[in-house]
């Protein structure tokens, strides 16, 4: 969307298919973790697998984590760091350590 609410000026910007080296059926979901500013996108797939994609390049390559291997599955999110206190957050339940 290159305009906020402006329907029309949607655009596609990506295309994430299958890669050739996981063949076969599949219906799992590809979750993009984050655009970096290059256009690069890193992404999750069916919470096993982890992937950076280089648009300059046109290549994917899956991101080897040995803590991934043991675990068995990813939860993966996008942090952005704060000076906030999360003392702060009056409402919410929080304790220090």
């Amino acid at each position: 969307m290159k305009e906020y609410g402006v329907e029309k000026s949607w655009t596609k910007e990506f295309v994430i298919r299958k890669l050739p080296d996981y063949a076969g059926e599949s219906y799992e979901v590809v979750y993009p973790i984050k655009i970096f500013k290059d256009g690069d996108i890193m992404m999750a797939w069916d919470d096993f697998h982890l992937f950076y994609h280089s648009i300059k390049n046109k290549t994917t390559a899956s991101v080897d984590i040995a803590a991934l291997q043991t675990a068995g599955c990813i939860a993966a999110m996008l942090h952005t760091p704060t000076f906030l206190s999360l003392k702060s957050f009056a409402m919410e339940n929080v304790r220090s350590f």
